[in-house]
């Protein structure tokens, strides 16, 4: 499984319409097996959608992100999980570990937008 996370000096990036730097994690097993790192280059909504797409990603998990570009992500079957933050790696852990929904990763303010998503347990 692969999963494109947006991040900015080691935490989430707040907003992924904007973030120029995304890691792209491969994850077997339940453990993170690679990191790669890359730059997305353009504020576009379409060329965003073809750049991180590009990537061949099964999962965006992300901070804030914009309606259309949300929509233009799902359209493609790609699974967004929005409104999330903390440090890339906390996180990533407790998505590894099923636990991205504990109110410590949730955004400030996104309490009730939360969406509960199936992770890549079934769960």
């Amino acid at each position: 499984m692969k999963v494109i996370v947006p991040y900015w000096q080691g935490r989430i990036s707040p907003l992924f319409d904007a973030a120029g730097i995304v890691l792209l994690v491969e994850i077997e097993d339940n453990r993170v097996v690679r990191r790669t790192t890359y730059s997305l280059h353009s504020d576009d909504v379409l060329q965003r959608v073809r750049q991180t797409l590009g990537l061949g990603a099964d999962i965006l998990i992300c901070g804030a992100i914009s309606g259309p570009l949300e929509r233009m992500l799902r359209a493609t079957g790609l699974e967004v999980i929005p409104n999330i933050c903390g440090s890339v790696d906390d996180v990533l852990n407790a998505y590894v570990r099923g636990a991205l929904f504990d109110t410590q990763f949730l955004l400030p303010g996104c309490f009730n937008s939360r969406r509960r998503v199936r992770n890549h347990h079934g769960r």
